[in-house]
C-alpha cells in the first residue's frame, strides 16, 4: 500500500534557473538572428556579391563574405537553427537540448574555420561558443 501511496506522488516542478533563462534568451536573439541573416544572404547570394563590388560596399570583412561558397551560408543557416532548437530544448529542461546546442556550435567552428576563415578561426568566435557551452553545462544538473 505504502508503494502504491509513493507511485502516485507527482513530481517536483522543476523550476529554471534565471541564468540559465538569460542565456537561452542571449541564444534566442543571436542564433535566430543570424540564422536568418545567413538564410538571407543564402537566397540573395548573386544580388549580394555584386553589391559586394561596388564602391559604397567596400568594408571590412567583405572579402571574407566574397570568397565564402553559397552553400556555407545555408549550412550555417542550418546550423544556427539547430542551435535554437537546441536552446528551446534547454529552456524546457531538456538535456537532449544541451547536446543539440553543443553539436551546433561544433559545426559551426568547422565551418566557418574551413570555408569562411581558411587561415585560421578568430580566435573570440572560439572563445564564444566554449564560454556558451560551458556555462550551459553548468545547468545540466537542472535538466532531464
Amino acid at each position: 500500500m505504502e508503494e502504491l501511496q509513493e507511485s502516485n506522488r507527482p513530481e517536483p516542478v522543476r523550476s529554471r534557473p534565471v541564468f540559465l533563462s538569460v542565456l537561452c534568451i542571449m541564444t534566442f536573439i543571436g542564433s535566430g538572428f543570424i540564422f536568418f541573416s545567413f538564410l538571407f544572404v543564402w537566397a540573395f547570394y548573386r544580388l549580394i556579391l555584386e553589391m559586394a563590388d561596388l564602391p559604397q560596399f567596400q568594408m571590412p570583412g567583405i572579402e571574407i563574405f566574397k570568397n565564402s561558397p553559397r552553400w556555407v551560408f545555408f549550412a550555417g543557416a542550418v546550423f544556427y537553427g539547430a542551435s535554437f532548437i537546441g536552446a528551446i530544448l534547454i529552456w524546457h529542461l531538456k538535456k537532449a537540448g544541451f547536446h543539440v546546442y553543443t553539436l551546433a556550435q561544433i559545426a559551426l567552428l568547422f565551418l566557418t574555420s574551413l570555408f569562411m576563415y581558411p587561415g585560421g578561426l578568430p580566435s573570440g568566435e572560439l572563445l564564444f561558443s566554449l564560454f556558451f557551452v560551458l556555462l550551459y553545462a553548468m545547468h545540466l544538473r537542472f535538466m532531464k
